[in-house]
């Protein structure tokens, strides 16, 4: 332990050394919410040096400690990020909705409470806030937390509605993947599933999502 605190404190002075000039720079009077500390700097290296090592209580409470003091969004984002890695899902949603109305997009805090509740096995709750999400915020991302949701209680065929809207955005063989796993492993639509695959490699080429997920099918039907 003694090296590892040597180790951190030499990160520490080497990042204030590089960075500590640039940082200096920074217009906070433009930016009149945010606020200059002396030692951000060496507290951003600390923080991100214990979340290598998995020590993500220790990086919440840094990255807490920064939010407070400089108000900055990202901050927040890696609190809450650590409190969830970290497994303290209670003081994660804590947080959460203590700083749900900081900023005018808090679809970020929504997506972490989703997860959390997820976590918690509370599939209700999670569905809720997801919901109440998709009213903010419509990026692929939100539409395959929905999914996810639904997908946990149960309701496989608004699950699968969900992905596809997200795959109107983006045609990612991931969420194709997650398409065609539900037509062919929840809904018995084995003829659907192979449809949307090959559809997908003609248009878009074979990736192991797409043709490893025929290969399975095909491979079940001999």
């Amino acid at each position: 332990m003694l090296i590892d605190r040597y180790f951190n404190a030499l990160l520490i002075m080497l990042y204030v050394a590089i960075f500590g000039a640039c940082s200096s720079k920074i217009d906070y009077a433009s930016s009149p919410h945010l606020k200059a500390i002396s030692d951000e700097d060496a507290l951003i290296l600390e923080a991100i040096v214990h979340k290598k090592f998995g020590m993500n209580k220790d990086s919440k409470e840094i990255f807490y400690d920064l939010y407070q003091r400089t108000g900055k969004k990202e901050y927040l984002k890696e609190t809450l990020y650590a409190s969830l890695n970290a497994k303290d899902l209670d003081g994660t949603l804590y947080l959460a909705n203590r700083h749900l109305g900081d900023f005018e997009d808090n679809s970020f805090v929504i997506r972490v409470m989703v997860d959390a509740y997820i976590i918690k096995k509370e599939y209700s709750n999670a569905l809720k806030y997801a919901l109440k999400n998709l009213e903010v915020s419509k990026k692929e991302i939100d539409y395959q937390i929905v999914s996810q949701a639904y997908f946990n209680i149960g309701k496989f065929d608004i699950a699968l509605k969900y992905l596809q809207r997200a795959y109107t955005i983006n045609k990612n063989d991931a969420i194709l993947r997650f398409m065609s796993d539900i037509l062919y492993n929840n809904l018995n639509k084995e003829d659907e599933a192979i449809s949307l695959l090959e559809t997908h490699s003609l248009q878009f080429g074979c990736s192991i999502n797409v043709c490893g997920k025929l290969l399975e099918i095909y491979s079940n039907k001999n």
